[in-house]
């Protein structure tokens, strides 16, 4: 499977213009992303997989989206996805774990953490299920 993304429009605030959180997070503007400021910004890796999973298991079938506002990459994507069978809850898990393994760009982004997960559940091109970001932001607060 390959993933097609289509960008309009830069809608980026200038550097100068970005919060210290916003800038580590790699996520600019305000709006969605500003919600989960209180969850924790810890680095998560793969002895939180577990956690990791049963929190998210319920939006398997948008483990693409999600992967997606992770940042990480359509080909790492295209490859789980064809390893899988596009199996949802396979192609989850093998999502999860290489974005806890952080093959993206971390310096741009962020580490793995319980914020940047609950900012992708919530995207409405990521998870879409901002009541399941909530949920989890307030188990890892």
């Amino acid at each position: 499977m390959n993933v097609l993304i289509a960008v309009g429009g830069s809608g980026r605030a200038p550097i100068g213009d970005m919060r210290n959180d916003q800038r580590r997070s790699g996520k600019e503007g305000g709006g969605q992303d500003n919600e989960f400021l209180y969850v924790s910004g810890d680095q998560l890796g793969m002895d939180d997989f577990v956690d990791v999973m049963e929190e998210v298991i319920e939006v398997a079938s948008r483990w693409l989206f999600i992967g997606l506002a992770l940042r990480l990459k359509s080909s790492e994507l295209d490859t789980i996805s064809s390893k899988n069978h596009d199996d949802p809850q396979k192609c989850l898990k093998d999502m999860l774990v290489t974005w806890l393994q952080q093959c993206y760009d971390t310096q741009k982004f962020g580490p793995p953490s319980w914020r940047m997960l609950c900012q992708a559940i919530s995207k409405p091109a990521g998870g879409n299920n901002p009541a399941l970001a909530r949920e989890i932001a307030e188990h890892h607060h």
